[in-house]
């Protein structure tokens, strides 16, 4: 139970740092293009945060799942602790995109080509290195 507990403010963290970089990221793209501007930023906090309901809810139920099933296999790779859950964050994200995009076609909501994928890429890669520099997410990585 403790276990569960650990894992869902694992992932929940997760998510809202990924959001924060997200809109950090976002917002310096717009700042270079188009310039400091209240509508953007707005308009950025809105994308951010239906991308990323989005993105809960259909990559939050299988990304569980294969971390359930894969991660204690994983662990037996000698590898930085953080690196080794963004590279398996970052592959089940890249992953599931591609599958979604073979089985649905035209129809899938991002294309791996678009900004907003490479982008989401690098939050889901940067986001647990990023959360292990707080001592409490360090020691929270480190008993799974």
């Amino acid at each position: 139970m403790n276990k569960a507990i650990n894992f869902s403010i694992l992932y929940a963290s997760l998510l809202i740092t990924e959001s924060i970089l997200m809109f950090v990221m976002f917002l310096a793209v717009d700042f270079i293009q188009y310039g400091i501007d209240i509508f953007y930023i707005k308009k950025q906090l809105h994308g951010i945060g239906l991308w990323n309901y989005l993105r809960t809810l259909f990559y939050a139920v299988p990304s569980v799942i294969l971390y359930l099933m894969f991660f204690r296999y994983l662990l037996k790779i000698k590898l930085y602790g953080s690196l080794l859950f963004s590279i398996f964050n970052l592959f089940t994200f890249v992953s599931l995109s591609i599958l979604s995009k073979l089985i649905w076609g035209k129809n899938v909501p991002i294309d791996p080509e678009e900004m907003v994928f490479l982008v989401t890429c690098l939050a889901i890669f940067v986001s647990p290195i990023f959360l292990e520099q707080m001592r409490y997410f360090k020691r929270l990585m480190e008993s799974f």
